[in-house]
C-alpha cells in the first residue's frame, strides 16, 4: 500500500505537477492552512506533509507550527518560491524536515520525498501476510493516531475490514477488545 502525502498548496496546477512527480506515493490535497489541520486533525495515515509557505489565511509557517503541536514526529517539507535565507531558517527552526524550492525539479522533489519518508519515523511496513498483518497494522494505526480519538470504522477503512469482523479478530488475537 502507498505512502500517503499531504499536499498544501493554494495553486491547483502547481499541485497537480507535484502529484504528478509523485507517482507510487498516494497524495491528498490541501489547498489552504485550515483544510490541511482539519484533515490531520482526524485519524490518518498521513506519513508526510508538503506545505507551502505563502498561502492565503494561515501561513506554512503557522501550519507547520500547529502541525508540530499535535504530532511532533510528523515529517514536513516547506516549499517556496521566495527563496530567502530567513524563510529557510524560520522554517528549519519551526522543526520542518527539509526544504524545497519552488519552481521545481522532478527529480529534487522525487528525492527529497523519498528520503523523507524513508528517514521517517512514521512509516511502518507491516510485511505479515493475513489477518495477523491486518491486525498489526491496526496497532500501527492506533499508535500513529493516539492523541486522537479513532473509530473502529476509521481503523477497519485503514485496513480494508469491516468494522464487526475488525472487531472480532481483534479480541482473539489480541484478548482486547477495540475500544
Amino acid at each position: 500500500m502507498p505512502e500517503k502525502i499531504l499536499l498544501v498548496d493554494d495553486d491547483p496546477d502547481f499541485r497537480q505537477e507535484i502529484i504528478d512527480f509523485l507517482d507510487g506515493y498516494e497524495v491528498i490535497e490541501a489547498s489552504n492552512g485550515k483544510e490541511a489541520l482539519n484533515i490531520l486533525k482526524r485519524a490518518n495515515e498521513i506519513c508526510l506533509v508538503i506545505l507551502d509557505v505563502m498561502m492565503p489565511g494561515l501561513s506554512g509557517i503557522d501550519v507547520l507550527g500547529e502541525i508540530k503541536k499535535t504530532d511532533p514526529h510528523l515529517n514536513i517539507v516547506i516549499l517556496t518560491g521566495h527563496s530567502t535565507k530567513d524563510i529557510a531558517i524560520e522554517a528549519l527552526k519551526a522543526h520542518a524536515d527539509d526544504f524545497i524550492e519552488k519552481p521545481v525539479k522532478p527529480e529534487k522533489v522525487r528525492e527529497i520525498v523519498d528520503k523523507a519518508i524513508q528517514g521517517g519515523r512514521n512509516v511502518k511496513q507491516i510485511e505479515i501476510p493475513g489477518i495477523k498483518g491486518k491486525i498489526e497494522k491496526v496497532k500501527w494505526f492506533i499508535e500513529r493516531n493516539c492523541f486522537k480519538k479513532i473509530s473502529l470504522k476509521e481503523a477497519s477503512c485503514a485496513v480494508f475490514l469491516s468494522s464487526k469482523y475488525l472487531s472480532r479478530v481483534f479480541k482473539q488475537h489480541t484478548g482486547r477488545s477495540f475500544s
